[in-house]
């Protein structure tokens, strides 16, 4: 077992996470901690970093270094960013955070630092296209994924605290500052030809000036679940955002609802350039991305380890699993013949949507709720998945997913449907118990935990199915257990079951 300190020194704030890394590489986030120190704000008109700024960075790594030896950090990946790279006195930060912690800090380029936030994000959001966007204090960075392959990236030196340094930003814009902005974020984006090659794709955003959109817009729909991490936001609705903070003073701002007081001074800059953008590249929705520059870090120090990745979601899947301590060959078991079902009984449920992905999360994380207690495990799942932090899925997917895990030992719901309104409306619930009693079934039908049905057949009559079980033993306890979820069936299809 190992434990891995990561740290990303950026131009706003210096960011650090601890992940215990096991034996099997799977994994799990122990701890983490951010310090606003603006690095970027203390570059003199020598292109120096000030001293009272170089002293922040030191103890903000001294303390980062004591976080880490507490968890008993067996390796500590540190990189800095923008603000390092251009100051000319960068190197020697560098030399005295080595001096002062033993911490081997490495400056990376800005091309580095895109790659860094691809990986970060094709390893967890659930769009397979889109164009990445990652502000910080120095820089921005644009990458166009699509098919979660890395096609273009570029970084271009200019931050949130370049934009308010050069424009009067913190208190209400002016028509003539606004139009002289647009005119300067127009012109870099002139830089990066290829960008036409993004058009109607979603724009998905890393780092704090793209969360702090999301949680405004959580705030205004008074959105039912707190997680940041895939959240989406319609392009009318940044708009808007963007609309009422640039009439607004700094005191105001500071305690506009979602914006973090910190970014108060520098955030409308940043919003002006993701509206530019979504502007220019027709995009219909943000997506926010929790994970970038250090999640990357650690992606690409599991590839470093051969652990390569094709599937995200199932990345995770598999992770999570692992760290509950779930049994992975039931799970995948469940897994095999619930989609069994679904495939057989397609002319049954006649659901056409893709919905394999609730499928795979729901039959694999079933058992989820057991690390609470095994007596009414089914209806814990229901939280442990919501808050799993499951890679991949969108939101819809991970709450249909929590829904139908909940639903796979009783065919009734823990959490009342209309909470979730603006997540689900009732084609999505009939969608959930029509694949909750596929999962029952499956489950049933491994009640042993041996794996001893090998397949499953179907005859579909016009009163009724008959599951015909395929099986190396006798299996009276699965076949017994599976027969419970006969009247369920019944309720919900209109049709009698039969299981032999």
């Amino acid at each position: 077992m190992d434990t891995i300190g990561i740290i990303d020194m950026g131009s706003n704030s210096v960011r650090l996470i601890l992940v215990r890394v096991f034996k099997d590489l799977s994994f799990r986030l122990m701890d983490e901690h951010k310090e606003s120190i603006r690095l970027g704000d203390g570059i003199d008109e020598f292109s120096n970093l000030k001293e009272d700024k170089i002293q922040d960075a030191l103890k903000t790594m001294k303390m980062f270094k004591r976080l880490c030896d507490a968890q008993n950090a067996t390796k500590i990946i540190a990189v800095a960013t923008a603000a390092v790279r251009k100051a000319n006195n960068g190197q020697e930060l560098i030399d005295r955070i080595y001096d002062e912690t033993n911490i081997d800090m490495k400056v990376i380029s800005g091309k580095d630092e895109a790659y860094f936030d691809y990986l970060a994000v094709s390893h967890s959001v659930f769009s397979k296209d889109g164009l990445i966007l990652d502000i910080g204090g120095g820089s921005f960075e644009l990458v166009l994924m699509k098919n979660r392959e890395l096609i273009e990236s570029v970084s271009i030196p200019m931050g949130s605290i370049d934009f308010a340094q050069k424009f009067k930003i913190k208190d209400p814009l002016t028509k003539d500052e606004e139009k002289k902005m647009i005119k300067f974020i127009s012109d870099k984006l002139k830089e990066v030809p290829w960008l036409k090659s993004a058009k109607n794709l979603p724009l998905i955003g890393v780092g704090g000036t793209l969360r702090n959109i999301g949680k405004i817009n959580m705030l205004k729909r008074n959105y039912p679940i707190d997680i940041l991490h895939n959240y989406e936001v319609k392009t009318d609705e940044v708009f808007e955002i963007y609309d009422e903070l640039k009439a607004m003073d700094y005191e105001s701002k500071k305690t506009y609802p979602g914006l973090s007081s910190d970014r108060a001074d520098i955030f409308i800059g940043s919003l002006s350039l993701v509206s530019a953008i979504m502007k220019q590249i027709n995009s219909d929705k943000l997506i926010v991305s929790g994970k970038g520059v250090r999640e990357g870090l650690f992606y690409n120090y599991l590839l470093d380890k051969n652990v390569y990745v094709d599937n995200p979601l199932m990345l995770s899947l598999e992770n999570t699993t692992k760290i509950m301590g779930l049994d992975l060959v039931h799970s995948y078991q469940v897994r095999k013949l619930t989609k069994r079902l679904f495939d057989l009984l397609k002319p049954v449920h006649k659901i056409t949507d893709d919905v394999g992905n609730i499928i795979d999360t729901s039959s694999l994380l079933h058992d989820a709720g057991i690390i609470i207690n095994y007596y009414n495990h089914h209806r814990n799942s229901f939280f442990v998945i919501l808050n799993s932090q499951v890679n991949g899925l969108s939101h819809k997917e991970l709450l249909m997913s929590a829904y139908t895990a909940s639903m796979h030992r009783k065919n009734k719901a823990l959490e009342n449907y209309s909470r979730y309104k603006l997540l689900l409306d009732s084609e999505d619930v009939q969608k959930i118990k029509k694949i909750a009693i596929f999962l029952r079934i499956a489950e049933s039908l491994d009640k042993s935990m041996s794996c001893i049905v090998s397949d499953l057949e179907i005859e579909i009559k016009k009163d009724k199915v008959i599951i015909k079980v395929i099986s190396k033993d006798n299996p009276e306890v699965e076949l017994n257990d599976a027969r419970t979820a006969i009247s369920a069936f019944k309720k919900l299809y209109k049709l009698d079951l039969v299981i032999e």
